[in-house]
């Protein structure tokens, strides 16, 4: 299942109360220890190495500029335990400095910890890292820390030719950061591939380990947990530098499916999750940052609100089943071409689907129409609605064909019906 609640089809359980909520509520002795059955913190602990930190890219100024969409972002980051966000500061210079300030307000005020990121590529990125430094510590200045940014993420990389100048450019920007940013706590993407031996593990060892660092955040990208911990100990084994696991969830059209949990899902990227906390090869390992937005957690989520018209039925009426559909962030139009399914599991098995397409960040209604068959045996049926993906792109992004297994994004289970008498066999 790719619900991001635990305990979704608890009865007990609270789906609209997430982690980061529940544990400001423990620490302020406002939430009781049985608030939330079955998760660790309804139990009074906080298990080790659970940072969640999600980077956000060219949704970031959607994010300053849309209160609804600002609102149902801030809502998932709490369901989905989300502490730190990393905000493309590239992608947020698009809104105004006013736009920005507001939505690091409101993010603050949800318990997120909020840094700036900025992304840049090849021999030249560590001096446009320099140039952000200095616009964001002046956002600071001018907006105050409740409206301004705690920290700011390097997110550097470059070919693979130019490796070894890139670190040492790196390395200096990160011996810097004393005079250059002494009031921002700074991190740093490290590609895995950096230590192997043909490239530079010293140096890429010496980026991860760098004390200017209150992180290094390590791509290892792959969607099973023995071949993610293979790659993070490429970087990490033997370290003590505190680091988080990059686990990418964006689909690739045309291949590279191995390396996101696109089609796993949220129980797929939990899988990793826990497998990598119980058995880190670094002992400085301090849990996940979602690499990226787009896609997979939006994805994940886009299924809300789904319910049913009536609690009994009988043959050759017809159940009404209504969900609202959002998909939230920068997606192309063919990702929109999803199935929405529900299923009536009883005597019999029966499914009506229909296809949505919603555009971007505006929340549709998808309605399903079953019409109980003349025979359909009397019986409870319980009912259960299915958001999947089953469109093939190819690297444009243009729909090519339907996948012979569906993505599945999200479920609901929506209660039960009662279906009343046998109808009589069809004329």
């Amino acid at each position: 299942m790719n619900e991001p609640y635990e305990n979704f089809s608890s009865s007990t359980a609270d789906p609209g109360t997430g982690r980061r909520t529940v544990l400001k509520g423990l620490a302020a002795g406002t939430v009781g220890l049985t608030g939330i059955a079955g998760t660790a913190a309804a139990q009074g602990t906080k298990v080790a190495a659970d940072e969640r930190a999600l980077y956000v890219w060219g949704y970031a100024p959607v994010l300053a500029t849309d209160g609804a969409a600002r609102e149902r972002f801030i809502e998932r980051t709490d369901r989905f335990g989300i502490d730190t966000v990393y905000l493309s500061w590239g992608a947020l210079r698009s809104a105004s400095p006013a736009a920005i300030g507001g939505l690091s307000e409101a993010a603050h005020a949800a318990g997120l910890a909020v840094h700036a990121m900025t992304g840049a590529y090849g021999l030249g990125a560590t001096d446009i890292a320099r140039e952000v430094v200095g616009e964001v510590r002046a956002h600071n200045d001018e907006y105050g820390p409740d409206a301004g940014f705690d920290g700011l993420h390097l997110n550097l990389e470059c070919a693979p030719g130019d490796l070894r100048p890139f670190l040492e450019s790196l390395v200096a920007l990160l011996d810097e950061r004393p005079s250059i940013a002494p009031d921002l706590e700074v991190s740093a993407t490290v590609a895995w591939w950096w230590a192997l031996p043909d490239y530079e593990p010293a140096l890429a060892r010496a980026v991860a380990a760098h004390p200017a660092l209150a992180a290094s955040v390590i791509m290892a990208y792959w969607d099973e947990p023995e071949e993610v911990r293979r790659r993070l100990a490429t970087i990490v084994e033997g370290l003590d530098a505190p680091h988080l696991l990059a686990i990418e969830t964006q689909e690739f059209p045309g291949g590279a499916s191995w390396v996101t949990t696109y089609e796993e899902g949220w129980s797929g990227l939990r899988t990793i999750e826990e497998a990598i906390a119980a058995d880190p090869p670094g002992g400085g390992y301090g849990g996940i940052a979602i690499h990226y937005y787009e896609s997979g957690l939006a994805a994940w989520d886009a299924l809300r609100n789904a319910r049913f018209d009536r609690e009994t039925a009988r043959p050759r009426d017809r159940v009404a089943v209504e969900a609202t559909v959002v998909f939230d962030d920068t997606f192309p139009a063919s990702a929109h071409e999803s199935d929405l399914t529900v299923v009536f599991d009883g005597p019999k098995r029966y499914t009506a689907t229909t296809t949505v397409t919603p555009p971007s960040n505006e929340p549709v209604t998808a309605s399903v129409e079953w019409h109980v068959p003349h025979d359909a045996p009397a019986g409870e049926y319980a009912v259960r609605a299915t958001l999947s993906d089953p469109t093939v792109e190819n690297g444009d992004r243009e729909a090519v064909g339907r996948r012979a297994e569906p993505v599945v994004l999200g479920e609901r289970d929506l209660g039960t019906l009662s279906v009343l008498g046998r109808g009589r066999p069809g004329r």
